[in-house]
């Protein structure tokens, strides 16, 4: 299953992730060949997703899966969809022109940060009958993608100099006139649609509830992040397909209980996360006192703490 894919040339796996929205629970997962591009993975969980569909069900996806064939393909199938899409051609060149009129009055609070957004026009897009377009600015993370893309590039060009493969991405960056320099004029060109996207949708839902919506999708790349770091699901140390299926399901099966940990904590308004609760329950243990002549033991529970007593009840333990 390991192939060399996009972005490694280490060989890798792909794992496709469902959740539902509000607290991030996992509905699937399903595994790919490291080989298989994004778009592609599509289908597949479409079809999987379809045992999930209810009346009001709408998918939320980004610019990697929003291929034409695939919105399309989730709107024939009953699904309403909410996706950011590639800004090339005529959408790149309204995206940078719409974004030149957004004011205080476009702001749209996300979670911890503020956006420039503001419904649009809706252009023909592939065909849709019922579809919206926002132009959204993340002046956040513009800054942020500007920044990593700046120190890349520096990075890159020590690399070169020792002889150490780059990324193709980079190459267009770096111009030898004598000596290794930064084009800047490429990181310029580069920069235009930093922090920039359209989003489309086929939902009747309020405007900022659309955007607010596809933001939230950073719960899927959070759920990722923490599969990878706090549960440890890569590197991959197996070979035989049936261990790497297995390794990665016990990896899901702790994340789902985690999220649902996560559910449990939320509805009683306790803001720890599932890691900091266990770590918290760590320190509970019992005393068992045993009397050897009268035969007799008792097993006492240490008292536990008032935040550990509010754990107790939320989790009903």
């Amino acid at each position: 299953m390991a192939k060399r894919g996009h972005g490694s040339d280490l060989p890798q796996i792909g794992i496709g992730l469902a959740t539902e929205s509000q607290y991030g629970i996992p509905l699937f997962h399903h595994i790919f060949d490291g080989n298989v591009f994004d778009a592609k993975t599509f289908p597949i969980i479409l079809a999987r997703l379809k045992e999930f569909k209810r009346e009001k069900c709408t998918l939320v996806f980004d610019r990697g899966v929003s291929s034409r064939k695939n919105v399309q393909e989730a709107v024939d199938t009953g699904f309403d969809v909410t996706a950011c899409i590639a800004l090339r051609g005529n959408l790149k060149q309204r995206a940078l022109q719409e974004s030149e009129t957004l004011t205080v009055e476009h702001l749209v609070k996300l979670s911890s940060v503020f956006i420039y957004a503001k419904e649009i026009e809706p252009e023909p897009v592939w065909g849709l009958d019922k579809v919206r377009m926002i132009v959204c600015l993340n002046t956040s993370l513009r800054e942020q993608i500007r920044q990593s893309r700046y120190h890349e590039i520096t990075e890159a060009i020590e690399k070169i100099k020792k002889g150490i493969k780059i990324k193709d991405g980079l190459k267009r960056y770096i111009r030898v006139n004598g000596d290794l320099q930064i084009d800047y004029e490429k990181v310029k060109e580069g920069e235009q649609c930093d922090g920039l996207s359209i989003i489309i949708t086929t939902t009747d839902l309020p405007f900022e509830k659309v955007v607010k919506t596809y933001f939230a999708k950073d719960m899927v790349e959070k759920s990722f992040e923490f599969l990878k770091s706090t549960l440890s699901i890569q590197p991959v140390r197996h070979w035989l397909t049936g261990r790497v299926r297995a390794h990665i399901f016990i990896c899901y099966l702790a994340y789902f209980h985690l999220s649902w940990m996560n559910m449990l904590l939320k509805t009683h308004e306790i803001t720890m996360s599932p890691v900091k609760v266990l770590e918290s329950l760590e320190t509970i243990y019992k005393v068992k006192l045993t009397d050897k002549k009268a035969s007799a033991s008792i097993t006492k529970t240490v008292s536990l703490t008032k935040e550990q007593e509010e754990i107790y009840k939320a989790l009903n333990l």
